[in-house]
């Protein structure tokens, strides 16, 4: 089964203790496309927990690659 994790990025502090690096986090946020953007805000966003995207939900979302290989051999068009 395919799965993708998201979580906040972070920074060690004092003693080791994980603190949430919040412009990493927009940063690297914003590089997602704006479906995974609105399926992490319904699961209230990017924090210190890890949540998962995963099968039918994951594959919705992204179209396969070879696909795309096999369009352009064919001529097809999308």
């Amino acid at each position: 089964m395919d799965v993708v994790g998201f979580h906040a990025a972070f920074d060690f502090g004092a003693h080791g203790r994980a603190i949430i690096n919040h412009g990493a986090t927009m940063m690297l946020y914003s590089m997602y496309p704006s479906r995974v953007q609105r399926w992490i805000n319904q699961r209230g966003g990017l924090t210190s927990h890890m949540i998962y995207l995963r099968g039918k939900e994951l594959m919705s979302m992204y179209h396969p690659r070879y696909l795309d290989a096999q369009a352009l051999a064919t001529g097809a068009s999308k």
